[in-house]
């Protein structure tokens, strides 16, 4: 039930929001400009749902990000260069 909550809400603010689109430039309320404020909802969705999930996966999984120094190391260790034996 929570999940429906919000996603009405999600929906009545996306509406109010293209309501208030249109009003503000005054263009026509066709059935294209809903098609269009539709679409770009969907894809603000769709892109902060992948960021949420990428943020709860790298927390389950225990990943950090790696320091520019370690992915020179790993990078020069990957071509096969000895990274070590550069500084003698």
């Amino acid at each position: 039930m929570r999940r429906a909550g919000r996603l009405l809400f999600s929906g009545g603010l996306a509406g109010l929001a293209t309501a208030g689109f249109v009003l503000l430039v005054g263009a026509s309320t066709d059935a294209l400009v809903l098609l269009l404020f539709a679409g770009f909802w969907i894809g603000l969705h769709a892109f902060l749902g992948f960021v949420r999930l990428s943020k709860r996966l790298e927390h389950v999984a225990g990943l950090t990000e790696l320091s520019s120094a370690d992915y020179e190391r790993l990078t020069d260790r990957a071509k096969g260069r000895d990274p070590q034996s550069e500084d003698r």
